[in-house]
Formats: structure tokens, sequence, C-alpha cells
């Protein structure tokens, strides 16, 4: 190592690109010659040392190395690149049908640690529940999966054409992740049908709406949906006139419409009535394969009833994944979250 602490023959940190020094043209792949060697010179620093496999494998001098490079590119100005522009290897195997990976998430809120360390991967076409108590990072999880909330460090994938941490919002719901937030939000005053031909993909713009006329394609899919959301003989009411359940239904349904890749779903059951919930879980199982559903949940009767794969988060980790069978027998969720009375 040198006296400036950079290495002979490796890269160094000033490898890294400093703001305004190529025209906007070049900026994709300066970008890209910024992240390889960023994480080219942290691979040195490792390597340096030397045959010790259990220093290399240690987390908290991982931590260390990657937060000296980050100050180092900060200090001077450069981009720090902290996430890698090549999906992770894991998603390039062939083979692999991995719809979202996310690894070693941590996520800080003013000294608070929401997330940490959280590692997730999830399968195309899979439905996977999630549980876990009040603050176990499930929204914030959620919040990082659609751009709203940017991690302190980790690796968040969708498919492997996309890196979340490298998109905005907007960007992200394009490609095919749609989220539910737990109190439905629709169009009261409109109903039911126009409530769908709204949430069509295409032109959002107060003019495109004005102007859209639905093709033969976009009135199918409605229909279809209206079907399956069992809400065809409520098409012309007023979304205002439905049931909770219902609206709940109908956003579900004004998700659909956007032809979903992930759908992110926050308590959908919440305030349902029993024969409501019976049919929500007929709607998703029908929807599993389809596109891959991420569902939160705190009603262990419906998660029974629904879930094939369970993954318990407490503390912003994961604390436990499996079969329900499984999460319900395993000693440390039943401490953490379920009581013994679940089990």
């Amino acid at each position: 190592m040198s006296q400036t602490g950079g290495f002979k023959n490796g890269p160094r940190p000033e490898d890294g690109v400093r703001s305004g020094d190529l025209p906007s043209s070049d900026a994709n792949e300066s970008r890209e010659r910024s992240d390889r060697g960023y994480d080219a010179w942290e691979r040195q620093i490792l390597d340096s040392l030397g045959g010790d496999e259990r220093l290399k494998a240690d987390e908290e001098l991982q931590d260390g190395v990657r937060e000296l490079v980050e100050n180092y590119h900060k200090q001077r100005g450069m981009r720090p690149a902290p996430m890698k522009v090549r999906p992770p290897r894991a998603l390039r195997s062939e083979g692999q049908h991995i719809a979202l990976y996310l690894e070693n998430i941590s996520v800080s809120f003013d000294g608070f640690q929401a997330l940490h360390r959280l590692t997730l991967y999830m399968d195309e076409g899979e439905l996977r529940c999630i549980i876990g108590p009040n603050g176990a990072g499930k929204t914030t999880m959620m919040d990082v999966i659609t751009g709203k909330t940017r991690p302190d460090r980790g690796v968040a994938w969708f498919t492997r054409k996309c890196n979340l941490l490298a998109m905005d919002e907007v960007d992200i719901a394009q490609a095919g992740i749609c989220r539910k937030f737990q109190k439905p939000s629709v169009f009261e005053a409109l109903s039911v049908q126009h409530n769908l031909e709204l949430a069509c993909s295409g032109d959002k713009s107060v003019f495109g709406c004005l102007v859209r006329h639905l093709t033969g394609e976009q009135k199918d899919a409605r229909d279809r949906v209206l079907e399956r959301i069992y809400l065809v003989d409520r098409r012309d009411v007023l979304a205002g006139t439905l049931s909770h359940g219902q609206k709940q239904w109908l956003e579900i349904g004004m998700l659909l419409m956007q032809r979903p890749k992930l759908l992110l779903l926050d308590e959908p059951v919440a305030g349902m009535s029993p024969q409501e919930v019976d049919r929500t879980v007929e709607l998703l199982k029908e929807l599993e394969g389809e596109q891959s559903i991420m569902l939160v949940e705190h009603d262990m009767a419906f998660v029974r009833a629904i879930a094939k794969k369970v993954t318990v988060l407490h503390q912003g980790t994961v604390l436990a994944e499996g079969t329900m069978d499984e999460i319900r027998n395993d000693p440390e969720v039943v401490k953490a979250y379920l009581g013994e009375e679940q089990c």
C-alpha cells in the first residue's frame, strides 16, 4: 500500500468520476466505470488481508471497508456508487427465476434501525406472506421496494433488469411493481367501471384521461377484472356506495388493470366480513402464478388459508421463513410474535 492509501497495481479511489467531469451523453458509461472502480477498490482492500478467510467474512470488517470507501469518495466530491451496475450473480445464473432480490438492506431513521441487513428473495409467480409485530420493518421494506425510501446500504433488484436503488418511484411503478395500501383508495364519485378504466395502462395526463377511448382489448381486460373481483353486477354503481371489502377488491382490480408483475398488498382483508375474506382468498389464489404477490397481513387465519411460504420479520430483519406449520412450531417466532395461544 502506498503512502497515499492507494494500491500500486489495483484501482484507486481516483478511478471514480467527479460530478461534472464528463458530458451528459457519457453519463451512463461513466457511472458504470465508477461502479466498477468503486467495487474493485473495495475488493482490493479485502484481498490485501491475505488468505485469512475469517477476516474477509467478518461483517463488521466489511462494514468498515465500505464506510472507508464511501467517505473517501464523498470528501472528494466523487460519486460513491453504493449499488452494483450488474445484477448479482444469483440473478444471472441459468435457470433462476427470481422476481425480487433484497440483500443486506439496512435503513435507519434518526438513529432508529428500521431494517438491519434484511435479505429476502421471491420467485416469479410466488405468493409470499409477510408477518411480524408492529415495528418489525414490514412497511419500510415495501417503501424500499417502491422507491419511497432509500436504504443506507444493501442491494435491491426486480428481476435481473431493474436495479431498484437506481430508479425513482415512477420508474419502479412503470416497471411493473404496484402497491396497495391498507386503506382502500378509489374514486368514490365515479362508477366501478370508470375506476377500472382510469387505471388502464396508458397516458395518465388530464387530457389523456378526458379523451381516452378504450380499445377492444382493454374493454375485454376490464370485463375480466370485473368478474375476478366479484363486481360485475355493481359495475355501474358509484364506488362510494360499495362496502369496505368491495372497495378493497376494486382497488386490487385497479392494480390488475395496470398488468403488474409484482403486487404489494398491505393488509388486504382488514375490516372485511368473514364471507369477504373467503372470497379474497379465492381471488388471490387465482392470481398466484400470473404475477408475484407480496402480502403483509396480521390475520393468522387468513395467512394459514392462503400461504405456501411465510416470512417473519422482527426488529428489521428476517427471523424465520418457511411453511405456516414450520413458522407456528418455531420457538423464536412464538416468543417474538405469534404467542402461545396462536400455536
